[in-house]
């Protein structure tokens, strides 16, 4: 601890403690969009959800966006838009031209159409609706006429940027820039156009969603689907015979049975058992299998079941899909090592040809011991090549070109 008094410590302190005890969450408000097809899209891309606007009365919760076009559903709603401004209701108008603008805007606007390459502006306070955009952010690198804010309202820079009371004006559409990587100028425009939009947004009080979250509970390689093995939890034995309906076992001089599993994973495992044979004879190949699983050529799978050994002298255990007609792999021969304790293991692997029926899942070892299996599932999955990460998280593919730093290795 301190041996003294620490003005500029204490004064920090009973700041931060001001600021959480005096912070409110800001009033959160989902989207209206009218105009252009490709700017809901790019909204949807965004993780925002918004709806088309069509005449509805427009409510404090929401934010109105309008873009190119959009004039064509809110002019005959003009009166009603303006009220709705006028009681505090929020707009966010992009890229409108000057006949757009005063289609249903409560205020005159001027509006010219100009090149637009760069502008610069001070810094936006933390309570302006224009907060966090930055001249970077509306820098054009590929220098095009577009139409600029000239009057009617605050503008900034050249009027790339504008607001009139709980309207804000930004002239550069994200969606109007490709962002294919073969023109890196477009993509960088884009991305960060896109940035400034989704800025603007979020103080208007319109916040977007993201999977990442949700990514963390759900780990790669997963699926929601449903697995192609029949009751991989061995739960069911209608006829009683210790052997889990659906599925067979082949083995000799052993047995193969159903056994309930107490502790943490609670359940049913299926259970081979083949007892130790004389010095010099060979062990025993036992198999479990399944028939007519349906595989589809090209698509990945993940198996994935809880196991264990006792006393296995076999060094590995091998699985595989077979195709019965030809009797050629589906997958490549795949084998692990069970330990002494439970084990939750699981394996990715790609189907090498399709087939809807004649196939036949097998496990299988050669020795003595026992093996015991639980919560079989082989389901399709993503392909782990790709990686689920690009899905939600971002509006463009990312490429090497994207860090010129590591790319050049400057």
């Amino acid at each position: 601890g301190r041996t003294e008094q620490d003005p500029a410590a204490e004064t920090l302190a009973d700041n931060i403690l001001r600021y959480v005890e005096a912070w409110r969450p800001p009033v959160r408000r989902t989207a209206v969009y009218a105009g252009e097809p490709a700017g809901l899209a790019w909204l949807k891309a965004c993780g925002i959800e918004a709806a088309f606007f069509r005449g509805e009365p427009l409510t404090a919760d929401q934010a109105l966006v309008v873009g190119p076009g959009g004039e064509r559903e809110l002019a005959a709603h003009a009166a009603a838009v303006a009220d709705w401004v006028k009681a505090g209701g929020r707009v966010l108008a992009l890229g409108l031209d000057q006949v757009e603008a005063s289609s249903f805007l409560p205020m005159q606007i001027t509006i010219q159409a100009r090149e637009h390459i760069a502008a610069t502006f001070p810094p936006f306070g933390g309570q302006s609706l224009l907060a966090g955009v930055a001249p970077a952010d509306v820098h054009n690198r590929d220098p095009r006429t577009i139409p600029l804010i000239s009057g009617g309202a605050t503008v900034y820079g050249d009027g790339v940027l504008a607001s009139a009371g709980n309207i804000v004006f930004c002239q550069l559409l994200p969606w109007h820039f490709s962002h294919d990587p073969e023109q890196f100028n477009l993509r960088r425009t884009f991305g960060r156009t896109s940035f400034a939009v989704s800025r603007l947004l979020a103080n208007l009080g319109v916040s977007g969603s993201t999977p990442l979250l949700e990514r963390f509970g759900e780990p790669v390689g997963t699926s929601q689907g449903p697995s192609i093995l029949r009751n991989g939890d061995f739960s069911v034995d209608a006829d009683g015979d210790g052997v889990a309906d659906g599925w067979e076992c082949n083995i000799k001089g052993g047995s193969c049975t159903r056994k309930a599993v107490a502790g943490p994973g609670s359940g049913w495992a299926q259970v081979i058992d083949v007892p130790p044979v004389s010095a010099g004879d060979k062990p025993p190949e036992v198999m479990i299998a399944q028939q007519d699983l349906p595989v589809r050529g090209g698509q990945w799978y993940r198996l994935s079941f809880r196991t264990r050994g006792e006393n296995l002298s076999a060094k590995s255990v091998s699985w595989t899909v077979q195709n019965t007609a030809n009797w050629q792999a589906l997958f490549d021969y795949v084998n692990f090592s069970p330990k002494d304790y439970w084990q939750s293991l699981s394996f990715v692997a790609q189907a090498k040809d399709t087939a809807a029926k004649g196939t036949k899942f097998q496990m299988w070892f050669a020795g003595a011991g026992k093996l015991w299996v639980g919560d079989m599932r082989l389901e399709p999955i993503q392909d782990p090549a790709v990686g689920r990460w690009l899905e939600g998280l971002y509006l463009t593919r990312p490429t090497e070109w994207d860090d010129p730093y590591r790319f050049f290795r400057w």
